[in-house]
């Protein structure tokens, strides 16, 4: 049984949850979230509240009612919550502006210090917080001088040994996703969002920020499952350098034309995997029929494909499996990610194949669809629209 008793100051947000779930083996967690008249108020509320719940922490709310009345920030009062891109992140100029906007005075130093005041009179350890490198840029509250100034005062000023926890103060938001990855912390419960409408604006500066890191998780991921996929299917055809080549150059014509065809990081994900294993069934159809026929290898290609990808602990594979299974089928094409398999697959064999200009054309005008494929070809092969 944990006698270890810890405060976290949880705002239902990413860096907080994620903060918390840190210590939950070791400690009995207290929850506090603060009510200061904020927008997102009734939104950070229940991801709180849904976060302790599946962690089993207790939790309870702190009502500031007065911070409210001296506060003019975007997040309290009816001034418009400002906006960025996802350029405008790393503009430090711009990024001030926007902290300034929704600044609330000493909020971090009056948040911590009431949860000093608890963690006193519940005789808890640490105060977990959710203080971030990534914040700390604009938002002084957030920073490791910040931190351990604060620890520094407690040293003087409480009786106790309480020392302020802030397990994300060297990372970057999509290094605590990963950390919250890893923890297995409940991060699809929290909310992020300024503006505190139900769903996340995208808009606002925290959303973007929130967006951005698990956009940068799913790359991650995407080139860990990719690399391995791309030694099995070097290692399946193991002597075989032509075909080995013909499998990465359709793979890279692939993901650049999604890529410029601004396909979604799912669908692009799946294509890259299928453009890697499109051609997987040769080997089997050799031996088998010895052709290498389209319409064989669309056969024979997926089961060669499931095997390798299950060995690699893929999951959902149902889609790469049918574009495999008709990268060679030219009619009724089903999806952005189906057409770019086939002009990927086409550009590469017109080359290997030595493809007249005149032949390249017809495929060019009766295949072709994307914009981007389209310009290849035209660029690659010389041939006018």
């Amino acid at each position: 049984m944990m006698t270890k008793k810890a405060i976290a100051v949880l705002s239902g947000g990413l860096d907080s949850c994620v903060a918390t779930c840190v210590y939950a083996e070791d400690y009995e967690i207290h929850g506090i979230t603060f009510n200061y008249g904020q927008k997102s108020f009734k939104q950070e509320l229940k991801a709180s509240k849904e976060i302790c719940k599946k962690m089993g922490f207790t939790h309870e709310v702190i009502d500031l009612p007065w911070l409210n009345k001296i506060s003019n920030s975007s997040l309290t009062s009816d001034n418009e919550i400002p906006t960025l891109t996802h350029e405008e992140l790393d503009d430090l100029d711009i990024c001030e502006d926007t902290a300034s906007s929704v600044w609330v005075p000493g909020r971090n130093i009056v948040f911590t210090s009431i949860a000093t005041s608890y963690a006193e009179s519940i005789g808890a350890e640490i105060i977990i917080v959710g203080w971030d490198k990534e914040e700390a840029a604009t938002f002084p509250d957030n920073s490791k001088e910040f931190l351990e100034s604060f620890n520094n005062m407690l040293n003087v000023g409480s009786p106790q040994n309480i020392e302020i926890k802030a397990p994300a103060i060297d990372l970057n938001k999509d290094e605590i996703v990963k950390l919250g990855d890893e923890i297995k912390a409940p991060m699809e419960l929290s909310y992020s969002c300024y503006t505190g409408h139900e769903k996340h604006c995208g808009v606002c500066e925290s959303c973007m920020r929130r967006k951005r890191a698990f956009k940068l998780k799913i790359q991650v991921s995407t080139m860990n499952k990719i690399a391995p996929l791309i030694q099995k299917m070097i290692k399946y055809n193991h002597g075989n350098a032509k075909r080995i080549n013909h499998a990465l150059k359709v793979h890279n014509y692939a993901k650049t034309i999604a890529i410029l065809e601004k396909v979604n990081e799912y669908d692009l994900f799946n294509l890259e995997s299928a453009a890697i294993l499109h051609d997987i069934g040769i080997k089997v159809c050799e031996k088998k029929y010895n052709s290498t026929e389209g319409k064989l290898q669309e056969k024979e290609g997926p089961a060669v494909a499931r095997e390798i990808l299950e060995n690699l602990d893929y999951k959902n594979i149902n889609r790469i499996l049918f574009l495999i299974r008709h990268h060679h089928t030219y009619i009724n094409v089903s999806g952005l990610d189906y057409q770019i398999l086939i002009e990927a697959d086409l550009l590469v064999n017109f080359e290997e194949e030595n493809t007249s200009k005149e032949d390249i054309k017809k495929v060019y005008e009766n295949i072709f669809k994307t914009k981007t494929g389209k310009e290849f070809c035209r660029e690659i092969f010389d041939i006018s629209p």
